[in-house]
């Protein structure tokens, strides 16, 4: 793949230029002069760098924390996401003193997006399971006043007293306060206090355990480590759907559930 992909540029004609070259210094404070990549050369491209990219540009621009990278890379530690996202805080602090108006362009985004579901969710019809979902749906007749109005909700939004968060397995109210044990099972998100199930979310649960389903049936035998590892997800996901009103066929075997 690395010399599919440095082909690719090279056809690109793709050459490192001076700017290239401080921009790396800004984020790579403690490569050498002698180690830089020469300007008008072919940039060495290796396919670990989008992994570093990916890391750097959540965490530098503030769209993602270290615990949130942690689970997009499965790391079994934040330490080795900290490790991707080296010179992020730095390369952010220079960045809040060079562009002011793109970070609080994010920020509001961000607070547009959060207060935006968050209303939508107290003031639709739209289906929801998850625990905190379901209480969304049971309070939806007489919802605190505070979420009837996008505004109040935006501004509890911005003051950090509400919060809402997104994967691709369900929403979650509790912000900093998550466990992040979904890192090790998603499972373990949806018996969370502060989830919230979309359909779209249902959606992603039932493209899970089509696939879940196809790989343990392929198994001829399978272990014990890989049935309570796999099973757990597929319940999780014929719960989700079943509370979302999704048609799946479940899955059936001779072993009782862990």
């Amino acid at each position: 793949m690395r010399s599919s992909l440095n082909d690719f540029i090279k056809i690109l004609g793709c050459r490192i230029t001076d700017e290239d070259i401080a921009e790396f210094q800004r984020l790579n404070r403690s490569v050498g002069v002698a180690d830089l990549p020469k300007v008008g050369s072919i940039w060495p491209f290796h396919p670990q760098q989008m992994r570093r990219t990916f890391a750097m540009f959540g965490a530098r621009h503030s769209l993602a924390g270290f615990s949130a990278i942690k689970q997009q890379f499965k790391h079994l530690i934040v330490r080795i996401s900290e490790y991707y996202g080296h010179g992020a805080a730095s390369a952010r602090a220079e960045d809040v003193r060079l562009d002011h108006e793109l970070i609080y362009l994010l920020k509001e985004s961000r607070i547009d997006f959060e207060a935006t579901m968050l209303y939508e969710f107290y003031n639709s019809d739209q289906p929801l399971a998850g625990k905190k979902g379901l209480q969304i749906v049971e309070e939806r007749q007489d919802a605190p006043i505070i979420y009837k109005s996008w505004e109040m909700v935006r501004k509890l939004v911005k003051e950090n007293k509400i919060s809402y968060h997104t994967t691709l397995v369900n929403g979650c109210v509790n912000g900093h306060k998550c466990d992040m044990y979904g890192i090790i099972n998603p499972a373990y998100c949806i018996e969370c206090d502060g989830a919230i199930i979309t359909v779209e979310h249902g959606n992603n649960w039932y493209k899970k355990h089509f696939s879940l389903v196809t790989y343990v049936s392929s198994l001829k035998n399978m272990s014990e480590g890989e049935f309570s590892h796999y099973i757990p997800q597929i319940r999780c996901a014929e719960k989700v759907m079943d509370g979302l009103g999704i048609k799946y066929v479940g899955y059936t075997c001779d072993r009782e559930d862990p």
